[in-house]
Parts: structure tokens; sequence; C-alpha cells
């Protein structure tokens, strides 16, 4: 079993340290881009462990603005699409830290949503001719709470 990535639930824990409840991944199937790119992000960013050397192959995370909270997804696809293999490995062993800074909002959510499309349009238009269910759902929250706001 070559695995080269490896990643896991995680606990979600408040301002106190209490478990509120579970930050959940799924598997992956094969191919793993295109299961990313179809289902959206599986994998938890602080749940990862890999071989450094994939780095050295893939680069390092995109930092452009408009992928900022998205930098890790659009790291998975890059490692599928060079053909390593993921495996979820089973139990919550780590914790992710709920509170009110968290890096992930509708805004930023919808300026990645949109950076990983047109990134990936070409994946993307060879697994469906339209965008993928989970970019819908992020890009109608923006509208939604976008429109609340006013």
């Amino acid at each position: 079993h070559d695995i080269d990535f490896v990643y896991h639930d995680l606990l979600i824990v408040d301002d106190n340290l209490s478990i509120v409840d579970t930050l959940y991944s799924r598997p992956l199937k094969y191919p793993y881009h295109r299961d990313l790119l179809k289902n959206g992000n599986a994998i938890n960013c602080s749940s990862v462990v890999c071989k450094s050397s994939i780095f050295t192959n893939v680069g390092l995370f995109d930092t452009h603005n408009d992928c900022i909270a998205a930098e890790d997804f659009d790291m998975w696809i890059r490692i599928a699409k060079h053909g390593y293999k993921f495996k979820k490995i089973s139990g919550d062993l780590g914790f992710y830290r709920l509170h009110q800074f968290n890096i992930s909002n509708y805004i930023k959510t919808y300026k990645y949503t949109n950076y990983i499309f047109n990134k990936y349009k070409k994946d993307i238009m060879a697994i469906s001719f339209i965008r993928p269910m989970w970019m819908y759902k992020n890009i109608f929250k923006y509208f939604i709470k976008r429109s609340l706001r006013h």
C-alpha cells in the first residue's frame, strides 16, 4: 500500500476547548481530482499528513487573493492531478477550534468558488457541462447573506 497522503476527521472545539461537534471528512473516489472537483473539498487541512516530496513536485500553496480560505482545496486538487494516492484513516485524530476569527466567510467563499471554477474549468467541464452542486450552494449562500445585510 503506497499511500502518499492521509487525512482524518477532526473534533470541533469551542473557545473553552469543549467538544461541540465533529468535522467529518469523506473517503475520496478515484480519480481523486475529479471527486474533489465534482463533490467539493472533503479534506480538513489540519488533518493531513503527506510526503514532503509532494510539494517539490506540485509546488506550494496558491496565494492568490481570491484563493484565500481554499489554498488547501486547490493544493489537494493539484496533488490528486499528479497521481498521488489518498487515504482517509478512521478516527477523530485532531481538533478544529471554532471561533469568531475563523478565516472562512461568505465573501471569501464566493471568491474562492469562482477562482477554483476558473482555474479548473477545463477539468470541471470534462466531468459535467455545468458547475458542480457544491459551487452553486456556495454562490447561493453568498447572495442570500448579501441580501440579508442590505
